[in-house]
């Protein structure tokens, strides 16, 4: 929210962190969605109430749901 547009989110080089191992996560990334990699993971995260959270997985290529489907599966035995 602090940034005006997607040229000062690039001139803090995103794609150093996109292109490394590990999770890279992007506050407000609707502000800069053109400048996001294609293939990723988006979670939103949404208030239902006081202190009750909704979050939504979404995935932009198959090979991502697949790794939602997982979890998915990971949290449906674990309740």
């Amino acid at each position: 929210y602090r940034l005006r547009d997607e040229d000062e989110f690039l001139e803090l080089g995103p794609e150093e962190y996109f292109d490394s191992a590990g999770v890279t996560l992007v506050e407000w990334a609707d502000r800069v969605a053109n400048c996001l990699p294609a293939e990723r993971l988006e979670i939103r995260c949404e208030a239902v109430g006081e202190t009750v959270r909704r979050f939504t997985l979404r995935g932009t290529t198959p090979g991502i749901d697949a790794c939602i489907e997982q979890v998915r599966g990971a949290l449906a035995t674990s309740q």
